[in-house]
Protein backbone atom coordinates (compact mmCIF):
# COMPACT_ATOMS: atom_id res chain seq x y z
CA UNK A 1 0.00 0.00 0.00
CA UNK A 2 2.92 2.42 0.82
CA UNK A 3 4.41 1.66 -2.57
CA UNK A 4 1.17 2.52 -4.31
CA UNK A 5 0.88 5.82 -2.38
CA UNK A 6 4.42 6.74 -3.45
CA UNK A 7 3.52 6.03 -7.08
CA UNK A 8 0.46 8.24 -6.83
CA UNK A 9 2.47 11.09 -5.21
CA UNK A 10 5.08 10.81 -7.95
CA UNK A 11 2.32 10.99 -10.53
CA UNK A 12 1.03 14.13 -8.78
CA UNK A 13 4.49 15.75 -8.96
CA UNK A 14 4.77 14.98 -12.66
CA UNK A 15 1.28 16.30 -13.17
CA UNK A 16 2.16 19.64 -11.48
CA UNK A 17 5.40 19.90 -13.53
CA UNK A 18 3.81 19.30 -16.88
CA UNK A 19 0.32 20.65 -16.16
CA UNK A 20 0.60 23.22 -18.97
CA UNK A 21 1.01 20.37 -21.50
CA UNK A 22 -1.93 18.34 -20.30
CA UNK A 23 -5.41 18.98 -21.66
CA UNK A 24 -8.60 17.99 -19.87
CA UNK A 25 -9.20 15.25 -22.44
CA UNK A 26 -5.71 13.85 -21.97
CA UNK A 27 -6.09 13.94 -18.19
CA UNK A 28 -9.39 12.09 -18.43
CA UNK A 29 -7.80 9.42 -20.60
CA UNK A 30 -4.93 8.96 -18.12
CA UNK A 31 -7.34 8.63 -15.20
CA UNK A 32 -9.43 6.03 -17.01
CA UNK A 33 -6.29 4.11 -17.98
CA UNK A 34 -5.10 3.99 -14.37
CA UNK A 35 -8.54 2.87 -13.21
CA UNK A 36 -8.58 0.05 -15.72
CA UNK A 37 -5.08 -1.06 -14.67
CA UNK A 38 -6.14 -1.18 -11.03
CA UNK A 39 -9.22 -3.22 -11.89
CA UNK A 40 -7.76 -5.81 -14.23
CA UNK A 41 -4.14 -6.35 -13.17
CA UNK A 42 -3.93 -9.15 -10.56
CA UNK A 43 -1.88 -8.37 -7.49
CA UNK A 44 -1.70 -11.87 -6.02
CA UNK A 45 1.88 -13.00 -5.63
CA UNK A 46 0.90 -16.66 -5.15
CA UNK A 47 0.59 -17.51 -8.84
CA UNK A 48 -1.83 -20.35 -8.11
CA UNK A 49 -4.99 -19.27 -9.87
CA UNK A 50 -4.30 -21.47 -12.90
CA UNK A 51 -3.19 -24.59 -11.02
CA UNK A 52 -5.33 -27.72 -11.33
CA UNK A 53 -5.50 -31.18 -9.82
CA UNK A 54 -2.69 -33.25 -11.29
CA UNK A 55 -0.44 -30.26 -12.04
CA UNK A 56 3.12 -30.10 -10.74
CA UNK A 57 3.59 -27.39 -8.11
CA UNK A 58 5.96 -24.73 -9.53
CA UNK A 59 7.09 -23.74 -6.03
CA UNK A 60 6.50 -24.42 -2.36
CA UNK A 61 3.37 -22.63 -1.18
CA UNK A 62 2.57 -21.93 2.46
CA UNK A 63 -0.62 -20.66 4.02
CA UNK A 64 -0.48 -17.21 5.59
CA UNK A 65 -3.78 -17.69 7.45
CA UNK A 66 -5.57 -20.20 9.66
CA UNK A 67 -9.08 -21.17 8.64
CA UNK A 68 -11.47 -24.00 7.83
CA UNK A 69 -11.97 -24.76 4.14
CA UNK A 70 -14.99 -26.65 2.85
CA UNK A 71 -13.92 -29.72 0.87
CA UNK A 72 -16.48 -30.11 -1.95
CA UNK A 73 -15.01 -33.44 -3.06
CA UNK A 74 -15.26 -35.08 0.36
CA UNK A 75 -18.70 -33.54 0.90
CA UNK A 76 -19.89 -34.86 -2.47
CA UNK A 77 -18.52 -38.34 -1.68
CA UNK A 78 -20.29 -38.30 1.68
CA UNK A 79 -23.57 -37.25 0.05
CA UNK A 80 -23.23 -39.97 -2.59
CA UNK A 81 -22.58 -42.56 0.10
CA UNK A 82 -25.67 -41.42 2.01
CA UNK A 83 -27.81 -41.61 -1.14
CA UNK A 84 -26.56 -45.10 -1.97
CA UNK A 85 -27.46 -46.24 1.54
CA UNK A 86 -31.10 -45.27 0.94
CA UNK A 87 -33.10 -48.37 -0.06
CA UNK A 88 -35.27 -48.27 -3.15
CA UNK A 89 -38.95 -48.07 -2.24
CA UNK A 90 -41.50 -50.56 -3.55
CA UNK A 91 -45.22 -50.28 -2.93
CA UNK A 92 -46.84 -53.65 -2.23
CA UNK A 93 -50.48 -54.71 -2.07
CA UNK A 94 -50.65 -58.02 -0.14
CA UNK A 95 -54.40 -58.40 -0.67
CA UNK A 96 -54.43 -57.98 -4.44
CA UNK A 97 -54.54 -61.67 -5.30
CA UNK A 98 -57.01 -62.58 -2.55
CA UNK A 99 -59.32 -59.90 -3.92
CA UNK A 100 -58.75 -61.20 -7.45
CA UNK A 101 -59.80 -64.72 -6.50
CA UNK A 102 -62.98 -63.39 -4.89
CA UNK A 103 -63.66 -61.40 -8.04
CA UNK A 104 -63.25 -64.51 -10.23
CA UNK A 105 -65.42 -66.60 -7.94
CA UNK A 106 -68.14 -63.93 -7.99
CA UNK A 107 -67.97 -63.68 -11.78
CA UNK A 108 -68.67 -67.41 -12.11
CA UNK A 109 -71.60 -67.15 -9.69
CA UNK A 110 -73.06 -64.16 -11.55
CA UNK A 111 -73.44 -66.16 -14.78
CA UNK A 112 -74.65 -69.38 -13.16
CA UNK A 113 -78.28 -68.74 -14.08
CA UNK A 114 -77.73 -67.17 -17.51
CA UNK A 115 -78.77 -69.74 -20.11
CA UNK A 116 -77.68 -67.79 -23.17
CA UNK A 117 -73.95 -68.48 -23.57
CA UNK A 118 -73.40 -65.29 -25.55
CA UNK A 119 -74.94 -63.15 -22.82
CA UNK A 120 -73.09 -65.13 -20.17
CA UNK A 121 -69.78 -64.56 -21.99
CA UNK A 122 -70.48 -60.83 -22.30
CA UNK A 123 -71.26 -60.59 -18.58
CA UNK A 124 -68.18 -62.66 -17.66
CA UNK A 125 -65.87 -60.53 -19.79
CA UNK A 126 -67.30 -57.32 -18.38
CA UNK A 127 -66.99 -58.47 -14.76
CA UNK A 128 -63.35 -59.52 -15.17
CA UNK A 129 -62.36 -56.95 -17.78
CA UNK A 130 -61.04 -59.57 -20.19
CA UNK A 131 -61.84 -60.57 -23.76
CA UNK A 132 -62.43 -64.33 -23.96
CA UNK A 133 -63.81 -65.86 -27.14
CA UNK A 134 -66.80 -68.21 -26.97
CA UNK A 135 -64.75 -71.37 -27.57
CA UNK A 136 -62.34 -70.62 -24.70
CA UNK A 137 -65.26 -69.58 -22.50
CA UNK A 138 -66.99 -72.93 -23.07
CA UNK A 139 -63.80 -74.79 -22.12
CA UNK A 140 -63.53 -72.73 -18.94
CA UNK A 141 -67.16 -73.44 -18.00
CA UNK A 142 -66.65 -77.14 -18.66
CA UNK A 143 -63.69 -77.19 -16.25
CA UNK A 144 -65.03 -74.59 -13.82
CA UNK A 145 -64.36 -76.47 -10.57
CA UNK A 146 -60.79 -77.46 -11.40
CA UNK A 147 -60.04 -73.98 -12.76
CA UNK A 148 -61.32 -72.34 -9.58
CA UNK A 149 -59.32 -74.75 -7.41
CA UNK A 150 -56.04 -74.22 -9.20
CA UNK A 151 -56.65 -70.50 -9.65
CA UNK A 152 -56.78 -70.27 -5.87
CA UNK A 153 -53.60 -72.37 -5.59
CA UNK A 154 -51.70 -70.28 -8.13
CA UNK A 155 -52.72 -66.95 -6.61
CA UNK A 156 -51.80 -68.04 -3.09
CA UNK A 157 -48.46 -69.32 -4.35
CA UNK A 158 -47.42 -66.19 -6.26
CA UNK A 159 -48.64 -64.01 -3.39
CA UNK A 160 -45.54 -65.21 -1.52
CA UNK A 161 -43.55 -63.09 -3.98
CA UNK A 162 -43.35 -59.46 -4.90
CA UNK A 163 -44.54 -59.71 -8.49
CA UNK A 164 -43.28 -56.88 -10.70
CA UNK A 165 -44.35 -55.84 -14.17
CA UNK A 166 -40.98 -56.54 -15.77
CA UNK A 167 -37.35 -55.39 -16.19
CA UNK A 168 -38.27 -51.70 -15.87
CA UNK A 169 -39.05 -52.26 -12.17
CA UNK A 170 -36.77 -55.26 -11.59
CA UNK A 171 -33.65 -53.16 -12.26
CA UNK A 172 -34.25 -51.39 -8.93
CA UNK A 173 -34.14 -54.63 -6.93
CA UNK A 174 -30.78 -54.13 -5.21
CA UNK A 175 -29.54 -55.07 -1.73
CA UNK A 176 -32.06 -53.68 0.74
CA UNK A 177 -35.58 -52.82 -0.39
CA UNK A 178 -38.04 -50.74 1.58
CA UNK A 179 -41.45 -52.38 1.21
CA UNK A 180 -44.43 -50.11 1.81
CA UNK A 181 -47.64 -52.02 2.52
CA UNK A 182 -50.40 -50.04 0.83
CA UNK A 183 -53.12 -51.74 2.86
CA UNK A 184 -51.61 -51.43 6.33
CA UNK A 185 -49.67 -48.25 5.49
CA UNK A 186 -46.57 -49.66 7.13
CA UNK A 187 -43.06 -50.21 5.82
CA UNK A 188 -40.25 -52.68 6.44
CA UNK A 189 -36.90 -53.62 4.97
CA UNK A 190 -36.66 -56.64 2.69
CA UNK A 191 -33.21 -58.11 2.07
CA UNK A 192 -34.20 -61.27 0.19
CA UNK A 193 -34.06 -60.17 -3.44
CA UNK A 194 -35.08 -63.67 -4.59
CA UNK A 195 -38.62 -62.85 -3.49
CA UNK A 196 -38.89 -60.40 -6.37
CA UNK A 197 -40.05 -61.85 -9.69
CA UNK A 198 -41.72 -60.49 -12.79
CA UNK A 199 -45.01 -61.64 -14.34
CA UNK A 200 -43.33 -63.89 -16.91
CA UNK A 201 -41.34 -65.66 -14.19
CA UNK A 202 -44.48 -66.04 -12.06
CA UNK A 203 -46.27 -67.58 -15.04
CA UNK A 204 -43.42 -70.02 -15.73
CA UNK A 205 -43.19 -71.07 -12.07
CA UNK A 206 -46.94 -71.65 -11.90
CA UNK A 207 -46.92 -73.74 -15.09
CA UNK A 208 -44.12 -75.96 -13.76
CA UNK A 209 -45.86 -76.48 -10.42
CA UNK A 210 -49.05 -77.64 -12.15
CA UNK A 211 -47.12 -80.24 -14.11
CA UNK A 212 -47.96 -83.16 -11.79
CA UNK A 213 -51.28 -81.81 -10.51
CA UNK A 214 -52.71 -81.29 -14.00
CA UNK A 215 -51.12 -83.86 -16.34
CA UNK A 216 -53.24 -82.74 -19.30
CA UNK A 217 -51.07 -80.09 -20.98
CA UNK A 218 -54.02 -78.46 -22.77
CA UNK A 219 -55.95 -78.05 -19.54
CA UNK A 220 -52.82 -76.86 -17.76
CA UNK A 221 -52.29 -74.23 -20.45
CA UNK A 222 -55.96 -73.20 -20.27
CA UNK A 223 -55.70 -72.63 -16.51
CA UNK A 224 -52.43 -70.70 -16.74
CA UNK A 225 -53.56 -68.53 -19.64
CA UNK A 226 -56.84 -67.73 -17.89
CA UNK A 227 -55.24 -66.85 -14.55
CA UNK A 228 -52.45 -64.74 -16.02
CA UNK A 229 -54.82 -62.84 -18.27
CA UNK A 230 -56.12 -61.42 -14.97
CA UNK A 231 -53.01 -61.24 -12.80
CA UNK A 232 -51.47 -57.81 -12.33
CA UNK A 233 -48.26 -56.90 -10.45
CA UNK A 234 -48.74 -56.73 -6.69
CA UNK A 235 -45.65 -54.52 -6.25
CA UNK A 236 -44.03 -51.64 -8.11
CA UNK A 237 -41.03 -49.35 -7.75
CA UNK A 238 -41.96 -45.91 -6.43
CA UNK A 239 -39.43 -43.45 -7.86
CA UNK A 240 -40.99 -40.38 -6.23
CA UNK A 241 -40.83 -41.84 -2.71
CA UNK A 242 -37.29 -43.12 -3.26
CA UNK A 243 -36.07 -39.71 -4.43
CA UNK A 244 -37.79 -38.08 -1.46
CA UNK A 245 -35.83 -40.32 0.92
CA UNK A 246 -32.60 -39.60 -0.95
CA UNK A 247 -33.26 -35.87 -0.63
CA UNK A 248 -33.79 -36.24 3.12
CA UNK A 249 -30.51 -38.17 3.35
CA UNK A 250 -28.67 -35.42 1.43
CA UNK A 251 -30.04 -32.69 3.68
CA UNK A 252 -28.72 -34.45 6.78
CA UNK A 253 -25.13 -34.41 5.52
CA UNK A 254 -22.96 -31.66 7.00
CA UNK A 255 -20.19 -30.18 4.84
CA UNK A 256 -16.71 -31.65 5.27
CA UNK A 257 -14.03 -29.11 6.20
CA UNK A 258 -10.25 -29.16 5.90
CA UNK A 259 -8.17 -27.34 8.53
CA UNK A 260 -5.71 -24.85 7.09
CA UNK A 261 -3.08 -23.60 9.56
CA UNK A 262 -0.94 -20.49 9.29
CA UNK A 263 2.52 -21.41 8.04
CA UNK A 264 1.34 -24.81 6.83
CA UNK A 265 3.02 -26.11 3.69
CA UNK A 266 0.10 -26.63 1.35
CA UNK A 267 2.23 -28.07 -1.43
CA UNK A 268 5.97 -28.41 -2.03
CA UNK A 269 7.76 -27.57 -5.23
CA UNK A 270 7.61 -30.51 -7.63
CA UNK A 271 4.73 -32.26 -5.84
CA UNK A 272 1.66 -33.38 -7.76
CA UNK A 273 -1.34 -31.34 -6.66
CA UNK A 274 -4.01 -33.66 -5.20
CA UNK A 275 -7.60 -32.84 -4.28
CA UNK A 276 -6.81 -31.73 -0.72
CA UNK A 277 -4.02 -29.41 -1.84
CA UNK A 278 -6.17 -28.04 -4.66
CA UNK A 279 -9.04 -27.21 -2.28
CA UNK A 280 -6.66 -25.35 0.05
CA UNK A 281 -4.93 -23.52 -2.81
CA UNK A 282 -8.27 -22.47 -4.22
CA UNK A 283 -9.30 -21.08 -0.82
CA UNK A 284 -6.04 -19.13 -0.51
CA UNK A 285 -6.43 -17.76 -4.00
CA UNK A 286 -9.97 -16.63 -3.19
CA UNK A 287 -8.66 -14.71 -0.17
CA UNK A 288 -6.06 -12.98 -2.33
CA UNK A 289 -8.71 -12.09 -4.88
CA UNK A 290 -10.76 -10.46 -2.14
CA UNK A 291 -7.67 -8.60 -0.97
CA UNK A 292 -6.93 -7.48 -4.54
CA UNK A 293 -10.44 -6.15 -4.98
CA UNK A 294 -10.06 -4.22 -1.73
CA UNK A 295 -6.79 -2.72 -2.98
CA UNK A 296 -8.51 -1.77 -6.22
CA UNK A 297 -11.14 0.10 -4.26
CA UNK A 298 -8.54 1.91 -2.14
CA UNK A 299 -6.57 2.78 -5.28
CA UNK A 300 -9.60 4.29 -6.95
CA UNK A 301 -10.38 6.35 -3.85
CA UNK A 302 -6.78 7.63 -3.72
CA UNK A 303 -6.79 8.56 -7.41
CA UNK A 304 -9.99 10.51 -6.97
CA UNK A 305 -8.56 12.22 -3.88
CA UNK A 306 -5.39 13.28 -5.77
CA UNK A 307 -6.89 14.52 -9.01
CA UNK A 308 -10.17 16.03 -7.88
Amino acid sequence: MKKEIKIIKKAKTLFDKYQHLITNEFLLAIVFFILIVFLIVPKSKLGISSLKIGDVAPKTIRSNVSMLVEDPYATHAKIKQAEEAVPNVFYYNPELYDNLYNKIYTAFNDIANIKDKTLALKKFNQDLDINLDLDTFNKILKNKSIILRFTNTILKDINRYYVLSGPSDYQYVKNQILIYNTELRTSRLETNTEKFIDLNTAKALSYDKLHWSVPNSDLRKLIIDFVFSLVKPNAFYNSEKTQELKKQAREKIAPVYLKLSKGEVVVREGDIIDKNAYVKLKALNSLFEVKNRFLDLIGIILILAVFL
